[in-house]
């Protein structure tokens, strides 16, 4: 139960205008969407993993930030 609340929680969040304005002008924030975002479409992303692959053997994950944004 605590699990579904903490999701819910999250989704509201996430959908919130409000809060996506603070995020995207925070300086915290913006400092870890430059550490962790690879950019700003799919595609490059997977250019910037596969580089990152074979120039340095490291391995990453890809996550779609935003899936639970208004459509």
């Amino acid at each position: 139960m605590l699990k579904r609340a903490w999701q819910s929680a999250m989704i509201s969040l996430a959908r919130s205008r409000v809060i996506g304005r603070f995020m995207q002008s925070n300086r915290g924030a913006s400092f870890l969407a430059r550490k962790y975002v690879a950019s700003q479409t799919y595609v490059e992303a997977a250019n910037v993993a596969a580089e990152l692959l074979a120039s340095q053997e490291i391995r990453s994950s890809l996550f779609y930030l935003g899936e639970y944004g208004k459509m």
